[in-house]
């Protein structure tokens, strides 16, 4: 028995792919203190992604585009609070691994990032794209802010096909769906299915 593609509403892509980024290291002498960070960094018109949890702390931020946010003021907002802090402008995996590192070295709590379906870089604040399966699975795929930039695509429906493909087998014969108009709200797109049958049958 065959099973068509219609039976999925819709394809939502969340883009994230503009704002400035970067990683703050603290020693913070508890988890408790490490946790705090996180509301001081979002005061501060930051998005944090917690990393490292313990007696150093790890986040990644990205600004959130309500203008208040420079890496100046993020690094004044850590020196003020904690003895020792680091204020690393962008996101590389060669940080990323000193944050391993230091988790490891310190006993602390370390959370992975996702991992760009592409080309396998880790991305603390991917543009993921998601849609819902055959049988009802959630099928999804982050990719990394460089990936979705150097796309050349000049619409959001291309954009979407293009990353659909560049998923490989994650959402199978969706890849080949036809997809309508997107409605946008704020960086979320959907885009309804309109047509293309699975591949599958019983």
């Amino acid at each position: 028995m065959a099973s068509s593609v219609k039976a999925v509403a819709q394809l939502e892509l969340c883009l994230c792919v503009v704002g400035q980024r970067a990683m703050v290291i603290a020693e913070t002498g508890s988890r408790l203190r490490s946790r705090r960070l996180a509301q001081h960094l979002r005061a501060a018109g930051w998005e944090a992604r917690p990393i490292v949890i313990g007696p150093v702390a790890v986040y990644a931020v990205r600004d959130v585009g309500e203008g208040i946010a420079t890496l100046e003021s993020l690094e004044a907002v850590i020196k003020r609070r904690y003895r020792l802090a680091v204020c690393e402008p962008g996101f590389s995996e060669s940080l990323y691994r000193v944050a391993q590192e230091l988790a490891e070295t310190a006993e602390a709590e370390f959370t992975p990032v996702e991992k760009c379906v592409v080309c396998g870089q880790p991305d603390p604040f991917p543009t993921v794209l998601t849609a819902q399966g055959p049988e009802g699975e959630l099928l999804s795929a982050p990719y990394c802010a460089r990936c979705v930039s150097a796309n050349e695509a000049n619409t959001y429906g291309r954009l979407c096909r293009a990353l659909l493909e560049a998923a490989g087998g994650v959402f199978g014969a969706l890849q080949h769906a036809q997809i309508g108009r997107p409605r946008r709200k704020g960086a979320v797109l959907r885009f309804p299915v309109e047509s293309s049958p699975f591949a599958s049958a019983s």
